[in-house]
């Protein structure tokens, strides 16, 4: 699982349920969305054969935060993180993936928070 933590995230979670109600619904929304840009280029750097794994990356969101995760396959570990006494070397395209769309994350991230914000 690649996660993104961005400091305040839970705070500004915890201020917008008392606010409004559907405040938290929307900041979870925002945040899916944002992390959707890493799940999207995950899936389009990840090794193809079959195209199972690739399927497999989705984006979330909780209160906490947001993150990209994949479940399925059991070789998405060792295709990953390799398995070095049957010659396969580590991919860690995800880490990848995090890296270059980072700060697309954060901008996506931080103006949909504003936007929420300035509802009130």
């Amino acid at each position: 699982m690649v996660s993104i933590r961005e400091e305040g995230f839970k705070e500004t979670f915890k201020a917008l349920k008392k606010l409004d109600a559907e405040a938290p619904k929307k900041l979870k929304k925002i945040a899916k969305d944002a992390a959707e840009i890493v799940a999207e280029e995950t899936r389009n750097t990840a090794p193809v054969r079959s195209g199972l794994l690739a399927s497999k990356w989705k984006a979330g969101a909780t209160a906490k935060g947001a993150d990209v995760r994949a479940t399925g396959p059991v070789y998405l570990a060792v295709q990953t993180w390799g398995y070095p006494s049957h010659n396969i070397e580590k991919n860690l395209y995800p880490h990848r993936a995090l890296d270059s769309k980072e700060s697309e994350f954060k901008e996506l991230l931080i103006e949909g928070v504003e936007e929420l914000v300035n509802e009130f």
